[in-house]
């Protein structure tokens, strides 16, 4: 969810020409963070097929990318990685960490 995250919220997806590709020395220029730290990220959303990198150090996009540029899709993925996906993570550990009986008085609590 990390690499949705920052491309979601430092708007990458929006940066990458349609059809064409953007450095990542550039889109570290633009965003103001480390280039090695855009790099490492970005390959990351690679291995999930988000972005292409066509030759070393470029962006381009793919099918994911490219809707990822429609506002409502980066709306949608801003909410999910800064709320939902947390929130997840917590009820996750609440199930790993607690009681069955525990488990049910919180969710009877929830509906309250």
């Amino acid at each position: 969810m990390v690499p949705f995250q920052f491309i979601s919220h430092l708007g990458i997806a929006e940066m990458v020409p349609p059809g064409g590709q953007i450095s990542f020395k550039e889109i570290a220029a633009k965003t103001g963070l480390n280039e090695q730290i855009i790099g490492r990220v970005l390959r990351f959303a690679i291995t999930m097929r988000v972005f292409h990198e066509p030759e070393r150090g470029m962006l381009a996009h793919t099918k994911v990318s490219k809707a990822i540029t429609d506002s409502s899709v980066n709306d949608w993925l801003k909410t999910a990685s800064r709320d939902l996906w947390p929130a997840a993570t917590k009820v996750t550990l609440l199930h790993a960490t607690c009681k069955p009986s525990l488990i049910l008085h919180y969710y009877r609590h929830l509906m309250l």
